[in-house]
């Protein structure tokens, strides 16, 4: 908990989906966080996005969330995690492959990423990839 008693959360994902991840239900915004204490959470809400959007929030961070039940949500990062403190508004983090090549969808368009967290993560897991690159756009 912070200063003021409220839960402090790991932010480990977030975006739009199905509402509850159920096929055929409506778009979403959800936010998902993990507790500590081996708890994962999703909040589902249109206002999720502003929210996240405001507060600059990325995967990893450790934030906490108000509100989450009314039309108004309030986030707060209250630890921002080190690859992300990097990051700074309008940058884009590039992944490149071990020839140099810049990393493409399955469309052919260039990936990029808007954490470097998430670029770190794409990287690890796809074993081709070297480097991850920001880009200040």
């Amino acid at each position: 908990m912070n200063a003021w008693g409220e839960w402090l959360l790991q932010l480990t994902d977030y975006g739009d989906a199905p509402y509850q991840h159920k096929q055929g239900e409506r778009q979403s915004y959800f936010v998902k966080t993990y507790n500590g204490n081996g708890d994962d959470r999703t909040f589902w809400g249109d206002d999720l996005q502003r929210a996240i959007k405001e507060s600059g929030a990325n995967r990893e961070d450790i934030i906490t969330i108000s509100n989450a039940d009314n039309e108004k949500v309030a986030i707060s990062v209250e630890w921002r995690h080190p690859v992300n403190a990097l990051m700074r508004e309008g940058d884009e983090c590039m992944v490149f492959e071990k020839d140099g090549k810049r990393v493409v969808d399955k469309k052919g368009m260039p990936m990029s990423f808007k954490s470097l967290a998430d670029a770190a993560e794409f990287a690890q897991l796809h074993g081709s990839a070297l480097a991850v690159v920001i880009h200040q756009a």
